[in-house]
């Protein structure tokens, strides 16, 4: 009996080796994706790419990949990175010809939702997207823009009297200040205002409240949790085939919360205060009905006939306020920190928004026209672009397979451009690594070399296609109202514990730590 019961152990265990041997060859050698080089562990696995992805290090890894092995990379048995610029059309562009819209499925790292509503960034259908992005349209548009200016410009101004009080308080009329958290402090506050009609606060009491940590930890939360999971329940299953493993992981749906509850409970805390803050703000705003304000719910509440449910309102508030402060206060954080490394550039730019008499020179109109200050913008979002490599840029091939730079994949492949690797590649890039706004400035002769060898289609900065971020419009509003003030009131001195700020990690969005700078009313 207890030799019978040894065979069958060792006779499940040979079964077990052989299938796994079997996986791997199928996946180094017959697998669809095999033609395409890249790590051998990584062909057989996803969990190496996950691993890299919750380390924080998974931008520097996927660059170096494509630095060793080209334009395309096999990150994983079913999965695979572009860098050639044509890449951005076929992975997220429009339905044309016989193309079918690539698939933006989140559930298939973080399981379906229990509440089955997605806010508009994460709606997995494109009939449930557009839906819900035909009712935000407006309330994101140059006209709305025109009508919110006085209110974005309320904050901005409370942001310069920060410095300005402090520095009148100090006897050497100079003031330390972290920019990093004022522009989180300001971004928040605008957009607390734009989305819920309500003042946050956050300028004004100068203290960072419990929400606005509560919206970092959630955003790189989430972004770390859905990879995490998916890590889960892959070692939970150990999958033969990838139609075997879809099978099994839907039926250990537990395996997808183990990682939720092993986090540390402050953290889990942290996410549910910003859904339970972000849920009352949007009770309290349609409490008030439509009474004029050029908030995003009252634009909403505006239309005739508005089909969102609460429950979709709620899930886009809470988007909202993290998508639309961290990552243009980081943007803002890195052009302060790029220029104070580059004082020819500070010059030019301080040189082209000081030309102004006063401050109220400075309209959405008028920081349209800036070109320097523009270029500027551009460069710095070219070497820190937001989200980079969050869940929001993976696509999954469209039922029937799809071709991407030529090439037929079978549908369920992943795919995804890393956004950092596509805009500092020496391939489409003259010095990808250098701070050069003119090479955004046809009219700059002197940087002809960048003009003749810079790609502009590699730059794709807010996305394409129908998922395009909607927010972009304002977001760019934002940075150049933002900026203009403050360098027009300010000069700037880079503190030297801050000299090193840019080497940070990443998941899902960039660890920005302070920025510590030496200000002074402008001379």
């Amino acid at each position: 009996m207890v030799h019978t019961a040894r065979a069958a152990t060792v006779h499940s265990e040979y079964l077990s080796v052989c299938s796994l041997f079997s996986v791997a060859i199928y996946r180094i050698y017959f697998h669809p994706l095999s033609k395409y080089p890249g790590p051998l562990l990584a062909k057989l696995t996803s969990v190496v790419w996950t691993y890299h992805f919750v380390k924080g290090d998974i931008i520097k890894w996927n660059d170096q990949l494509h630095t060793k092995y080209g334009e395309t990379v096999r990150l994983g048995p079913d999965r695979l990175s572009f860098i050639n610029p044509r890449a951005w059309k076929d992975i997220y562009g429009h339905k044309h010809g016989q193309y079918r819209p690539n698939v933006k499925n989140l559930e298939r790292f973080v399981g379906k939702l229990t509440s089955n509503v997605h806010p508009m960034a994460t709606e997995p259908t494109m009939a449930g997207h557009a839906a819900q992005k035909k009712q935000f349209n407006y309330a994101f548009s140059d006209r709305a823009l025109t009508e919110q200016e006085g209110l974005i410009g309320k904050y901005i101004d409370r942001l310069v009297q920060v410095p300005k009080k402090g520095i009148s308080a100090s006897p050497d009329n100079k003031l330390e200040v972290d920019v990093a958290k004022l522009y989180n402090f300001t971004t928040f506050d605008i957009m607390g205002d734009l989305t819920f009609g309500e003042d946050l606060g956050q300028l004004e009491t100068g203290v960072e409240s419990s929400w606005v940590q509560a919206v970092f930890v959630t955003f790189k939360f989430l972004s770390k949790s859905a990879y995490s999971s998916y890590i889960t329940q892959w070692l939970l299953t150990m999958p033969v085939s990838s139609v075997a493993a879809r099978s099994v992981m839907k039926a250990y749906p537990l395996g997808g919360l183990l990682y939720a509850a092993l986090a540390p409970k402050n953290v889990m805390e942290d996410c549910a205060k910003h859904i339970q803050s972000s849920n009352a703000l949007v009770e309290k705003r349609l409490a008030k009905g439509n009474n004029g304000r050029p908030d995003i719910f009252g634009f909403i509440l505006r239309q005739p006939s508005n089909a969102m449910s609460r429950a979709q309102m709620n899930a886009n508030a809470g988007m909202f306020m993290m998508s639309g402060t961290e990552t243009t206060a980081t943007t803002l954080t890195a052009i302060t920190w790029l220029l104070l490394n580059n004082p020819d550039k500070m010059h030019k730019v301080l040189r082209e928004i000081r030309a102004f008499p006063d401050a109220s020179h400075l309209t959405s109109t008028t920081v349209k026209t800036m070109k320097y200050m523009n270029a500027v913008i551009e460069e710095a979002m070219r070497l820190y672009p937001t989200g980079q490599v969050g869940l929001g840029s993976q696509r999954e091939m469209a039922p029937g397979g799809n071709v991407v730079c030529g090439e037929w994949l079978p549908e369920k492949t992943q795919v995804a451009m890393p956004s950092w690797t596509v805009f500092n590649s020496p391939l489409f890039w003259k010095d990808p690594l250098a701070f050069v706004p003119e090479r955004w400035l046809p009219e700059e002769s002197d940087f002809a070399a960048y003009h003749e060898y810079d790609n502009h289609m590699a730059w794709v900065p807010f996305g394409t296609g129908p998922r395009a971020c909607i927010g972009q419009n304002v977001a760019l509003h934002e940075m150049r109202s933002i900026l203009s003030r403050f360098l027009y009131e300010f000069d700037l001195e880079l503190s030297p514990e801050s000299r090193d700020w840019h080497d940070k990690k990443t998941a899902g969005i960039w660890s920005k730590p302070q920025l510590k700078v030496v200000v002074r009313k402008a001379r």
